[in-house]
């Protein structure tokens, strides 16, 4: 179901996007509402599943992880090259294939149907 949002939960949505711990008071100042009902808007918004959930965003670099790498792979009739690449670079400390298999399924599925 689409939710129809006005300018005041675009603004609110934009601000949290931005940075997710805000404070009701400074969240309400930015979009210009008083704090009661800028928070009666942000229970709202997740109660219909239009903020789904905050989260922290870590910097890569910080952990050790300076990239990530998403490869689109077309193959034809040669789908044991994949597997043999995987199973050669499985064990590799800085590459995961965890989901390689679960999108390569999931793409013959859908070319089947």
């Amino acid at each position: 179901m689409l939710n129809k949002l006005d300018l005041i939960d675009k603004r609110i949505l934009k601000a949290l996007q931005h940075n997710g711990r805000l404070q009701n008071i400074e969240l309400a100042e930015q979009v210009g509402l008083s704090p009661s009902p800028c928070l009666r808007r942000v229970k709202l918004l997740e109660e219909r599943g239009v903020i789904q959930r905050y989260v922290a965003l870590i910097d890569p670099e910080k952990v050790g992880k300076s990239l990530s790498v998403y490869v689109r792979i077309w193959l034809n009739g040669q789908g044991q090259a994949l597997v043999d690449l995987v199973g050669h670079n499985s064990n590799h400390p800085d590459l995961n294939f965890d989901k390689v298999f679960d999108i390569f399924t999931l793409w013959r599925k859908v070319l089947e149907q």
